[in-house]
């Protein structure tokens, strides 16, 4: 045989197609596997993650996961995980202060790599941990299956 086939119902394979592929079995922390989806995707042609790199196309997201955003005419946003997880389907739903408008486009993930991309954010920020990303890699996916 030269292959095996796996057969799924089809509402398992919409789920699967939602939710996208797992976290890579070499990648034990959902951040690292975002980190490397953050540099797979461009996202560092526009965007710095480092303290003090200051802001390139878009804004640095460095220490933005879990604090207040001040966006384009009036008002915050607290940037939790829906709020990023908006900013990367539908980057003109909240615009950052001082950005007239987003030149990002619209990215379409699965949820899993949304998820993994969330986490990096969370974990390059100070305030990063008060964010709830369900775990994908290593011994934290396996203990909430």
């Amino acid at each position: 045989m030269l292959s095996e086939i796996e057969v799924v119902s089809q509402e398992a394979y919409r789920e699967y197609l939602q939710r996208g592929p797992s976290c890579p079995d070499d990648i034990e922390e959902d951040w690292e596997w975002g980190e490397q989806l953050f540099a797979s995707n461009g996202c560092a042609a526009c965007h710095n993650v480092g303290e003090g790199q200051g802001r390139l196309v878009g804004p640095n997201l460095y220490n933005v996961a879990g604090t207040m955003q001040p966006l384009e005419g009036g008002g915050q946003e607290m940037a939790d995980a829906a709020y990023i997880r908006t900013s990367i389907v539908q980057p003109q739903e909240h615009i950052v202060e001082s950005y007239t408008a987003a030149a990002m486009p619209a990215f379409n993930l699965p949820e899993s790599q949304l998820d993994a991309l969330v986490a990096y954010l969370a974990h390059i920020s100070s305030e990063g941990s008060s964010l709830e990303v369900p775990a994908q890699c290593g011994e934290a996916a396996a203990a909430e299956e």
